[in-house]
């Protein structure tokens, strides 16, 4: 994949880092407004065939419920279909209410190792588990 695919979002930005998108909220909120353009944008990775991403909520203070179960849908449809590989990044901070939330709901038990301390880490885990991660 090249930079020039164009995923225009005024909510999330999309970058990519060897050949791997990452996605990343522009406010530091992941709410039902950004569940649903993540949601979106994804659609759009799929249908370019473009299976493996990076949620990067590095830079993100809160996250809501819907937040949450969007990325959980995202996380299923990769790893339980086997169609693709996600790795997110979450706050640096233990006490930040977005990794409170992803304790509480049981979701950091479930993404497991695809949670990552830095987008860096992300690509390297993507590109030790999918096949097809960082390739063009």
């Amino acid at each position: 994949m090249s930079a020039s695919v164009s995923l225009a979002s005024s909510i999330i930005s999309v970058t990519i880092v060897e050949s791997i998108p990452v996605l990343r909220p522009i406010s530091p909120a992941f709410l039902s407004e950004q569940a649903a353009e993540f949601s979106r944008l994804v659609g759009l990775l799929r249908k370019k065939r473009l299976n493996d991403l990076i949620l990067d909520l590095s830079t993100c203070e809160n996250i809501s419920s819907e937040g949450l179960g969007i990325i959980a849908a995202c996380w299923q449809w990769c790893h339980e279909k086997g169609k693709g590989y996600m790795g997110v990044v979450l706050p640096r901070s233990s006490d930040s209410e977005v990794v409170n939330m992803f304790d509480i709901t049981g979701l950091s038990r479930s993404i497991g190792s695809a949670l990552q301390r830095s987008v860096r880490d992300a690509v390297r885990y993507l590109k030790a588990f999918s096949p097809l991660a960082g390739t063009p």
